[in-house]
């Protein structure tokens, strides 16, 4: 019941505000996590934006989750008709479907390509589009001394579009016409079964290659007709050690970034892979060494038991990658 005094011409008037409460915003803008989201424990307070006047946003590269060799990621840098034409040939392969993979201001781009490939053959390719979220992570690097690098976390939009073949177009049968090629296996797959990379790859071959003109030369002046020491031996055997020992400091230059790129599991995952397989390499190489030159009296099947843990290994990663593809 109101305490105010009834007039003769009825009840009084109930007085308005003048001033208006500002309203608060269900927002994660700011700093102290103390507006209306932070009671809400959705734990969107996590990802809250840093003012940036003090700071330079540096992007971090944005993970790629899926690695297989039908995913194409579209960015606002990528070359659309470069990428236009891999998503023709992934279609048109034994593969048959692609999944571009894009996010923030890629968007577009993604949309326009998969729109450009259903255009030009619409009968012969279908699509489906998913829609979900990633966190990314930003370094905001000091621009005064007296601050600190800082990092920032924000959601952003991702988009997934899943282009599938119903028939085969012209195109693919006039190819397969024109040329058959049948080969077992092809370069992506020997990378993926052994587990190094092209570059490593190309340093292998290139200090064979040294080696065995060394060992050529060797032959000719008939310096292999008598007894060489373990030196001799290692001295010959010196450009495979120095491959090895190239493909290490690339091994971990390589890992070293992955993890610095917030790759932890690719790194660690490729850190356990290689550092086994240099170690079983060199060793075998310098058992070789020891073996030629008479200090040790091992049987050839001891000195080639690194080769067969090594085997066994990339016998193992191959069954896992064919159960991935």
């Amino acid at each position: 019941m109101s305490c105010t005094p009834a007039g003769s011409d009825g009840p009084a008037a109930v007085k308005k505000s003048a001033e208006k409460t500002p309203r608060k915003r269900d927002r994660t803008d700011g700093g102290g996590g103390g507006g209306g989201s932070a009671g809400k424990g959705n734990g969107t307070s996590n990802f809250q934006r840093k003012p940036t006047d003090r700071h330079t946003v540096k992007n971090r590269v944005l993970p790629k989750y899926f690695a297989r060799e039908n995913d194409v990621y579209v960015t606002y840098k990528s070359d659309f008709t470069y990428q236009l034409k891999s998503c023709l040939d992934i279609l048109n392969s034994p593969l048959g479907e692609v999944f571009l993979h894009c996010t923030g201001r890629a968007i577009n781009r993604g949309i326009n390509l998969a729109l450009r490939i259903k255009a030009e053959f619409p009968e012969a390719f279908e699509y489906e589009v998913n829609t979900s979220q990633i966190a990314i992570t930003d370094d905001l690097h000091p621009l005064h001394d007296e601050d600190d690098f800082m990092v920032q976390r924000r959601m952003n939009s991702c988009l997934h579009i899943r282009l599938y073949r119903t028939i085969t177009t012209t195109h693919a049968r006039n190819m397969s016409e024109e040329v058959e090629i049948k080969t077992y296996f092809k370069l992506v797959d020997v990378v993926k079964w052994i587990g190094i990379t092209q570059f490593e790859i190309l340093v292998n071959l290139i200090a064979f290659l040294v080696f065995t003109i060394m060992l050529t030369v060797k032959a000719a002046s008939g310096e292999l007709n008598g007894t060489l020491t373990a030196n001799e031996w290692l001295d010959l055997f010196s450009p495979m050690f120095c491959g090895d020992f190239c493909n290490t400091y690339f091994c971990i230059i390589v890992g070293i970034r992955m993890y610095l790129g917030n790759k932890h599991r690719q790194a660690m995952h490729r850190l356990v892979w290689s550092i086994p397989f240099l170690l079983l390499t060199s060793g075998f190489k310098y058992l070789v060494c020891l073996k030629l030159s008479g200090q040790i009296q091992l049987e050839y099947s001891e000195v080639f038991s690194p080769i067969f843990v090594l085997l066994q290994m990339v016998a193992v990663k191959a069954c896992q990658y064919n159960q991935q593809s």
